[in-house]
C-alpha cells in the first residue's frame, strides 16, 4: 500500500508568506522520508507558481490537491496532469462570475471594471478575479466596494448556476472573496483520490472536516491552536514549523 504525508500550505509549511525558522531541519526529514513516503501538497490555494515554489523549495515529490479540493494534480515525468476534478462545476466559473459582477457595477452606476488575472495586484477600480483557479474562485475588490460586499453576495447567491456554491468573505479580508462548490471538500477529495493508500495530512485548522480520527486509512495531525479542531485529530503539535518537523521525526520512528 502506497503511503502519503500531505500538508497544508497556510499555516503549516508558510505562515504569512514566510518559511519556517526551522525549514532546513524540516527539508531534511523530508528528504528522509521520501524513501518511504510520497510527500504532497492539500491547500484551498489554486495550482500557481506559489504552490509549485514551495513544492520546489520543500522538495516534495507527490501530488497537489489544490482549490480545496476541486483538482488533484500529480506529478509525471516532471510535469503535473491533472488526474481529477470535482465535474459538479462544469461551466466557467471566472467567467460567469466576471458577467455577474458587470451587472452589478452596469446597474448600480459604479465606475470600476472586471478583469481576470493571475496577476494579484490591483488598480484602484479594478475588480480583480484569480485566473489560476479552475474550479473555484478568489475575487479581490477595491475599495470603492467596501459597502457593497454583502450586497455583491446576495446578488451572486440569486444566480441560478451559482445557487449551489460557497460564498464567503476572506478571512482575512473583507474585501475579498472565496468561491467554491458545497460539493468540494479537502477531506472527501483525500478520501476518493487515495481510498487505497495510508495517508498522513498535516494542517493547522481545516473549517470543513467531516473524517475524525476514526478513518481506517487517514491520520490527521494539527500543528495549529483550535481546541475543537484539534480535539478531532489523531496529534496535535500545537505550534507552527517546530511542530511540522517533530511530526516528521515521529513518523521516521513508526518505520
Amino acid at each position: 500500500m502506497k503511503k502519503f504525508i500531505l500538508f497544508d500550505v497556510d499555516g503549516t509549511l508558510i505562515d504569512n508568506g514566510a518559511y519556517p525558522e526551522n525549514f532546513d531541519n524540516i527539508k531534511k526529514q523530508i528528504s528522509i522520508l521520501k524513501r518511504d513516503y510520497i510527500i504532497g501538497i492539500c491547500t484551498y490555494r489554486p495550482f500557481d507558481l506559489n504552490v509549485r515554489k514551495i513544492m520546489k523549495d520543500y522538495g516534495l515529490n507527490g501530488p497537489v490537491i489544490c482549490e480545496g479540493g476541486a483538482c488533484v494534480f500529480d506529478k509525471i515525468f516532471l510535469k503535473y496532469n491533472m488526474v481529477f476534478k470535482d465535474e459538479t462545476i462544469y461551466f466557467n466559473l471566472n467567467a460567469l462570475i466576471k458577467n455577474i459582477i458587470l451587472d452589478y457595477i452596469n446597474n448600480s452606476n459604479i465606475n470600476a471594471s472586471v478583469v481576470i488575472s493571475n496577476n494579484v495586484e490591483q488598480n484602484d477600480l479594478a475588480v480583480v478575479i484569480n485566473g489560476y483557479r479552475k474550479m473555484s474562485s478568489t475575487i479581490r475588490f477595491p475599495e470603492v466596494f467596501k459597502e457593497h460586499i454583502d450586497e455583491i453576495i446576495s446578488y451572486m447567491k440569486n444566480h441560478e448556476k451559482i445557487k449551489n456554491m460557497n460564498i464567503t468573505k476572506s478571512h482575512d479580508n473583507e474585501l475579498k472573496l472565496n468561491v467554491l462548490s458545497k460539493n468540494i471538500n479537502k477531506m472527501l477529495t483525500i478520501e476518493k483520490y487515495f481510498k487505497n493508500s495510508y495517508v498522513t495530512f498535516v494542517t493547522d485548522f481545516e473549517e470543513i472536516f467531516p473524517t475524525t480520527r476514526n478513518s481506517s486509512f487517514i491520520k490527521v495531525f494539527s500543528v495549529g491552536t483550535n481546541a475543537n479542531f484539534n480535539n478531532k485529530c489523531n496529534c496535535v503539535f500545537s505550534n507552527f514549523g517546530k511542530g511540522v518537523e517533530e511530526i516528521l521525526i515521529k513518523l521516521r520512528s513508526e518505520l
